[in-house]
């Protein structure tokens, strides 16, 4: 898979706009350069999706970006929706022959999350991831946003697992929820929340539940709101996980999308059509569990202070998603002091952590 550097991506070697032309003026650049590229596509490609109970439109000008961007968001889709809350617009500028307009930035104006220096604000987000070269643009008056890369063939894996993931995320802690860095699985009167920094069994838990019939809202990322009381959305459909840990996990090899880049990526697997009836869009969080490899032979689930599950939950979400601080931090805080935590011991033998799960949401 090729990629183009930031650099090359937006063409910092020719001219470059003088950084006092502000973030209005290069979102309407952008949006003109999407209009002419669906143009030269033959017209825009619609679908409607159910974020967090919110419709939202993502039009693309023209098939190239479809396949990598849709399949994560199969089990949200909807009809399409008079006035969405968000509509987002993608292009790529090698299908469509369309480039993108020179940014109004330098080099230095990069944040250690892509964030662009003087470009984010109230109205504005401005996010470019690093290795691709992909540009995230939302204005949140305008209740529109912006999605490029130069070539859609460069679509790294796991943007395929989680994409739109920078919009989403500063659209829907604009409306109340706040995007984490967890999994949820749970039962017909409500799940638990995964909670744990990459690499300490999240992912391999919620597969195992969703396998043993559970309900399934994510195993990476998730939207928490705290109303009433603690609920999880769900984001993507979709499953990650290193491929030493697939032997644990084999009735999951038919559905790995990448079996070819395995060796050098986690595995990637699109869950709704095999599990359409038990993936759920919401449920009610009742306990937060946060896994972590034993080395022992069993498992075992035991409680734990609320503190545990916040510092859990928090250093990852925070070291992960632009735009998150303070806020996050106070967001997350009260959404741990609500339910209770457990920690899961995860042993050698994973078929007794469905039962484990069940216990922690009995306990609660």
């Amino acid at each position: 898979m090729r990629h183009q550097s930031v650099q090359g991506g937006f063409g910092f070697n020719g001219p470059v706009v003088h950084r006092n032309d502000d973030a209005s003026v290069f979102f309407r650049l952008v949006f003109e350069s999407f209009q002419r590229a669906a143009d030269a596509c033959g017209g825009s490609i619609e679908h409607t999706y159910l974020i967090g109970g919110c419709a939202v439109r993502l039009c693309f000008a023209g098939p190239a970006l479809v396949p990598s961007i849709t399949p994560a968001l199969a089990h949200v889709s909807a009809d399409p929706y008079g006035c969405p809350e968000l509509t987002v617009f993608l292009w790529d500028s090698t299908s469509s022959g369309v480039k993108m307009p020179p940014p109004p930035w330098g080099r230095d104006c990069y944040g250690p999350k892509g964030e662009i220096r003087g470009y984010n604000n109230d109205r504005f987000r401005t996010i470019v991831q690093m290795d691709s070269g992909i540009l995230s643009f939302i204005d949140f008056e305008t209740k529109r946003a912006l999605y490029w890369i130069h070539d859609a063939r460069d679509i790294p894996s796991y943007e395929n697992g989680a994409p739109l993931l920078r919009i989403f995320n500063a659209w829907t802690m604009k409306r109340g929820f706040q995007l984490v860095h967890g999994g949820a699985v749970g039962v017909s009167n409500g799940g638990v929340l995964l909670a744990g920094r990459g690499g300490t069994g999240k992912s391999t838990t919620a597969l195992q539940c969703l396998h043993r019939g559970f309900h399934y809202a994510g195993d990476d990322y998730v939207l928490l709101k705290v109303d009433d009381a603690p609920v999880v959305y769900s984001l993507y459909c979709t499953g990650k996980v290193h491929s030493d840990n697939l032997k644990r996990l084999g009735f999951m090899l038919p559905l790995v999308s990448n079996k070819e880049k395995i060796n050098t990526e986690k595995a990637l697997f699109f869950l709704h059509d095999r599990y359409p009836y038990t993936i759920r869009t919401s449920f009610p969080v009742r306990a937060i569990v946060v896994p972590c490899i034993s080395g022992r032979p069993d498992s075992r689930l035991k409680p734990v202070s609320r503190s545990v599950g916040l510092k859990a939950l928090a250093p990852s979400t925070l070291f992960q998603l632009p735009g998150t601080g303070g806020e996050t931090f106070r967001f997350l805080a009260e959404f741990t002091r609500r339910v209770p935590c457990y920690l899961l011991e995860l042993g050698s033998d994973p078929s007794p952590v469905p039962h484990l799960i069940e216990q922690a949401l009995l306990g609660s």
